[in-house]
């Protein structure tokens, strides 16, 4: 009898660059959501009082890698942290933990490194129903969304998107988004 090949697929990865072709955008304040429901099921002591984010909505057409050149993405970038403290983890937050909760080392030449298990991305991306646009949302800190408003307020230049995504399985995650004024193909 043959046995069966237990083998998991590797991951896949894939540089995009989007050409970005329109964008809105907002910025909001307000009293924390937690503060104005009767039963707020989600609020714990360490979350702000004050919510304060900016939404970057970008559109753009796929022009690299040529076998996914020509499609639509929808891009939504939200300058706001889910979680107090989001964007503040470190090596040591992501590092493996054995069942006792005791952090987990290897040995390389004598000396003992750590063993880090990151996240699997910064937001997933998957393909709307029915329809060929791919859809991404991410949360990142403030700073970036006001930079790259600064970048789409340059009159009569090209910008693009360039994302790094990694399919794990059947699910798509982004490690990396950018917005710049040169053509990632060409880099």
């Amino acid at each position: 009898m043959a046995k069966k090949n237990s083998k998991h697929p590797a991951d896949e990865y894939t540089f995009l660059a989007i050409r970005v072709e329109r964008y809105n955008a907002s910025a909001e304040a307000s009293l924390n959501l937690d503060l104005k429901m009767s039963r707020p099921l989600f609020a714990r002591d360490d979350h702000l009082v004050y919510t304060f984010a900016s939404t970057l909505k970008i559109s753009g057409v796929s022009t690299y890698p040529e076998s996914r050149a020509g499609e639509r993405y929808e891009v939504t970038v939200r300058g706001e942290a889910i979680h107090a403290g989001d964007f503040n983890l470190t090596l040591r937050d992501v590092q493996k933990r054995d069942a006792h909760g005791v952090p987990v080392y290897r040995t390389y030449r004598g000396e003992r490194l750590p063993i880090y298990q990151p996240p699997p991305g910064i937001a997933f991306i998957e393909r709307r129903r029915g329809e060929a646009i791919w859809d991404l949302g991410v949360f990142v800190a403030p700073r970036l969304v006001s930079d790259m408003l600064v970048l789409l307020a340059q009159p009569h230049r090209p910008l693009f998107l360039s994302l790094h995504e990694k399919k794990l399985g059947r699910q798509r995650w982004i490690e990396s988004i950018g917005l710049q004024t040169t053509d990632p193909a060409e880099e």
